[in-house]
């Protein structure tokens, strides 16, 4: 579906471009010249591929655990500054983008599955998190900013990748 609305632009500046071309306004055979720049392609980050053994949890979060952490142990009422990516339908919808995310440990403020996943980890270590919907964004799933774009779908899991920096 993303992929579909990514196309979505291309589609409308081809049926544009063609329109103008095809006015019949007696251009002398010119080509029409759209009157707006070109818009950049968007990026489309498709989801790496990790291996490793999968533990699962029993309330359905399954993690690997792609790099072992050796530093301090996160935990209940710890602060914590973590980078992480999420992927939907195996494709990246959101994530820290250079600013890493910082918050305490079981005081509910991520989703539940990040805090579950962060929870165990060590500082430096590297996890990938099967979050499901559940402990992710449940029913109502993910619109994105303008709430056209449906991000995550109604009860779909999603799968997070994180870095735990540091450990307070």
């Amino acid at each position: 579906m993303i992929a579909r609305l990514l196309l979505l632009p291309a589609a409308i500046v081809i049926v544009a471009v063609a329109a103008a071309g095809c006015s019949g306004g007696g251009g002398g055979g010119k080509a029409a010249t759209p009157s707006a720049a070109p818009q950049p392609t968007p990026t489309v980050v498709v989801q790496p591929t990790v291996t490793g053994t999968t533990t699962t949890l029993p309330d359905g979060l399954a993690y690997i655990d792609v790099q072992p952490g050796t530093g301090a142990p996160a935990g209940a009422g710890k602060t914590v500054s973590i980078d992480y990516a999420v992927y939907a339908d195996g494709v990246r919808i959101g994530g820290t983008a250079g600013t890493p995310l910082t918050f305490v440990v079981g005081h509910r403020q991520v989703l539940a599955g990040i805090d579950e996943g962060v929870s165990t980890m060590r500082a430096g270590g590297k996890r990938r998190l099967l979050v499901p919907a559940a402990l992710a964004f449940g029913k109502a799933g993910l619109s994105d900013a303008t709430g056209v774009f449906q991000l995550v779908r109604p009860d779909q899991p999603v799968v997070i990748d994180v870095t735990l920096l540091s450990v307070q």
